[in-house]
């Protein structure tokens, strides 16, 4: 009863915090200055847009697209409203689309329509939907579902026709061999320009690991060969095949990886030749404005390293950009014991249980002078085909603050736990990532890359932290044991209910000393850091009781290793920490003691 009541409270608060209506995007907040001074550029065109904004970096890439967009309209209507009606505008200091859209109509009446078309939040898509044939003609149904009328293309006359309404139909001669499409110049800023074409353009070529994230020409296939490793499948080759349109269109990912068994190491006699022969995973994600306005679809099919797992869901985006909500399912499943031989946990698994749970939840992104963070609140409980019966509630705020030169990064987490059977790999870890976060991590989905020892429990700490969990990093690989008033000894390593704080202060900034000056290709980073959590030590059947108060602290290093132009391939983060100082240090270890710790991932 309990799963139920916060599952439907957890919709019904997802739900209700919808906005009534969403736009495209909300441009009349957006201060474009920086984008008018790259309209003024005599060299700028669409070819060296998309390359601009495939060589900036953008943390989230429908920002990026949003700001490319506008860029865009703003060319369009510098290039059909005459230069003397905005040419005095350059003096403006914070332009607006509100000040833009009144300084045209001032100065120029005759084109407002223009500029009520940069102010208006629906995008401009031009969709070719029909064809008929009548007499030896071809007749094309053209709808606009952007609500602003504009100039067309007309591939087969050559020509710009002016179209007043939201849907026209043009004709040609049947039998034509030039296929028609609308603004087959691409002059104007048409948010998708593949509907525009009656068969969409498609192109397939090797990946170089360069991608133009916002080339409009064409549907991009792409193809490269693949390789990797593990400690039961050996070496696996095999191929990837992904593509998309503007990174933001039916983008998904194929993998094909066939397993060899050349370089097992590690693997018991008996069990050498039972790896899978074959790893397959499936990505894919899309924009869905024809559903919801910001809206996005996602889902994951995978069958890799002994793991299956099935995933999907929908992400619906505010129309300021700012806060997200999501819902998905998710199911895994580890077939038999011999599956295990793959995992770097392989103590953190359930066998032969499906483990399917329903997530809903929410992230908000702000920003304020000296700082920016992200919260999330998510729920979750067991769902359709699950063996198990859990659910539990997630918040966590990660927030970085500048104090002078110096960045303070910070992270709150708490975690309440329900249920009485719990799958093991779903578990609250004191120390990072539990076994089913892991393994969303290549380096980290099996054994191999990194061996197995680093990651083993013990009576003392280990040297093979990933982040996530409580993150008491100092603690990675001990058992934590902890003692009840009847002297019952239990480990306090993983649980269902947890707190934790998390601190970082960067001070690589203090110096600006770069000998290597390689910026482009290598950050480093050194930081101090303190950690400290608490999470609970009963069973799931018993009432909630807390274990001990943990905390570690000391110093690290981070480096981040970037690819340069190569910009479809992702940095890869290697961090050593030092965590000096335990508040509850194994039996045979000191308060203070040199320990360390190797991680390849973030820590937050």
């Amino acid at each position: 009863m309990r799963t139920i009541l916060i599952t439907v409270l957890t919709i019904i608060v997802t739900l209700s915090a919808f906005p009534q209506k969403q736009h495209y995007t909300d441009f009349k907040e957006i201060d474009f200055s920086h984008f008018w001074d790259e309209a003024n550029d005599p060299n700028l065109n669409l070819d060296s847009l998309n390359q601009h904004f495939t060589e900036s970096f953008y943390k989230n890439h429908r920002e990026a697209f949003k700001s490319y967009y506008l860029l865009k309209k703003l060319l369009y209507a510098k290039s059909q409203i005459p230069k003397r009606c905005w040419e005095t505008y350059n003096s403006v200091n914070r332009k607006t689309i509100d000040s833009f859209t009144n300084h045209i109509i001032a100065s120029c009446p005759d084109y407002k329509s223009l500029a009520f078309f940069l102010y208006q939040s629906e995008p401009l898509d031009y969709k070719l939907s029909n064809e008929r044939y009548k007499n030896d003609s071809v007749y094309y149904t053209v709808t606009n579902t952007g609500g602003f009328s504009i100039s067309h293309h007309d591939q087969s006359q050559g020509k710009l026709t002016d179209v007043n309404q939201a849907s026209y139909e043009v004709g040609m001669p049947a039998g034509s061999d030039r296929q028609y499409a609308v603004d087959s110049a691409m002059l104007t800023p048409d948010v998708n320009f593949l509907n525009n074409h009656r068969f969409e353009p498609v192109s397939f070529e090797l990946n170089k690991f360069q991608r133009d994230l916002y080339n409009e020409d064409d549907y991009k296939f792409y193809w490269r060969p693949d390789l990797w490793y593990n400690h039961f499948d050996g070496a696996k080759i095999g191929a990837v095949f992904n593509g998309g349109y503007m990174n933001n269109i039916h983008n998904f990912e194929l993998r094909f990886l066939y397993n060899t068994g050349l370089g097992q190491y590690d693997v018991a006699d008996e069990n050498t030749n039972d790896f899978d022969k074959l790893d397959i995973q499936f990505l894919y994600n899309t924009a869905t404005p024809g559903l919801w306005r910001g809206s996005e679809m996602f889902a994951e099919l995978r069958s890799m390293s002994g793991l299956k797992l099935a995933k999907g869901g929908m992400r619906f985006n505010s129309s300021n950009g700012k806060t997200s909500f999501f819902g998905f399912y998710k199911l895994n499943y580890i077939p038999d014991e011999i599956a295990l031989q793959y995992m770097l946990m392989p103590y953190g698994w359930g066998v032969d249980r499906v483990n399917s749970n329903i997530h809903f939840g929410l992230d908000h992104n702000y920003q304020y002078n000296k700082g920016y963070g992200n919260i999330r609140l998510e729920v979750a409980t067991s769902a359709l085909l699950s063996d198990y019966s859990y659910s539990y509630m997630q918040f966590e705020s990660k927030h970085e603050h500048r104090l002078g030169k110096l960045p303070v990064r910070t992270r709150i987490f708490g975690q309440m736990g329900f249920g009485e059977d719990w799958a093991p790999e779903s578990s609250l870890y004191l120390s990072g990532a539990n076994p089913l976060e892991m393994v969303d991590n290549p380096f980290t989905r099996a054994a191999g890359i990194v061996p197995a020892e680093l990651a083993e429990l013990g009576n003392s700490t280990n040297t093979f932290h990933h982040s996530g969990g409580l993150n008491l990093r100092g603690y990675s690989g001990y058992l934590a044991p902890y003692q009840f008033e009847n002297e019952e000894v239990v480990s306090n390593y993983r649980g269902t209910s947890g707190a934790a704080f998390n601190a970082e202060i960067p001070f690589t900034q203090l110096s600006s000393l770069n000998p290597f000056d390689l910026n482009d290709f290598l950050n480093f980073e050194s930081y101090l850091f303190g950690d400290a959590g608490i999470l609970n030590v009963n069973s799931p059947e018993n009432d909630l009781k807390w274990g001990d108060f943990r905390a570690d602290a000391g110093i690290g290093a981070a480096i981040k290793v970037k690819w340069g132009k190569y910009n479809d391939l992702s940095p890869l983060n290697i961090r050593v920490d030092l965590p000096l100082f335990l508040n509850r240090p194994p039996s045979e270890e000191e308060y203070i003691e040199m320990r360390y710790i190797i991680g390849i991932s973030q820590t937050f």
